[in-house]
């Protein structure tokens, strides 16, 4: 079970970084990584939670309570303007939970229907749609999310920017990640 585990990871992880430039050695990546790895190794018995989704985006299926999530993929430094084949690739594995590690778009803006714009055109993919509709997804964010690049909590949109982000995964209202600062 672990090594599926660890095969998932492996196989979307070197799939970022060979596919879409995401540097190891950036300091974020890393990060992420030791994030997932402890997520992975320490979860213990795990029940999915429900999600609720947008009509923008496919239904995705109600999540099957198992006693231990044993596939959970993973990924980041995902692009609205390219093909996404490792989605399809990610699919094969059969995964339990997909985790968005953040950058999963590009938005560089600090224009937020330009930013809405490019979540929604990632959401139009159709590797994107059939993931979401197959696989429970949680995600967090990163820099690219946020709007500008490197942008941080000085960003004069910062509360336009979560508000879309956390509208494009579904996250319910009330919840406790619209409760506080950050995601």
């Amino acid at each position: 079970m672990c090594a599926q585990i660890i095969a998932v990871c492996l196989v979307a992880y070197t799939s970022a970084v060979l596919n879409y430039g995401c540097d190891l050695k950036d300091s974020m990546m890393r990060r992420n990584l030791l994030i997932l790895c402890a997520l992975v190794w320490g979860a213990g018995p795990v029940a999915a939670v429900p999600q609720t989704l947008d009509a923008k985006l496919p239904p995705a299926p109600e999540p099957t309570v198992h006693p231990l999530i044993s596939r959970i993929a993973f990924g980041s430094c995902q692009t609205q303007d390219e093909p996404l084949p490792i989605l399809r690739t990610v699919l094969e594995w059969e995964p339990e939970l997909f985790i968005y590690l953040g950058d999963n778009i590009y938005g560089d803006t600090n224009d937020m229907a330009v930013l809405e714009a490019k979540y929604a055109k990632l959401g139009a993919k159709k590797e994107f749609k059939a993931l979401r509709a197959s696989v429970p997804t949680i995600a967090t964010w990163d820099d690219h999310d946020y709007g500008a690049n490197d942008a941080g909590k000085d960003s004069p949109f910062r509360k336009e920017s979560k508000d879309i982000f956390l509208k494009f995964w579904n996250e319910p209202n009330p919840s406790l990640r619209r409760d506080h600062d950050g995601i």
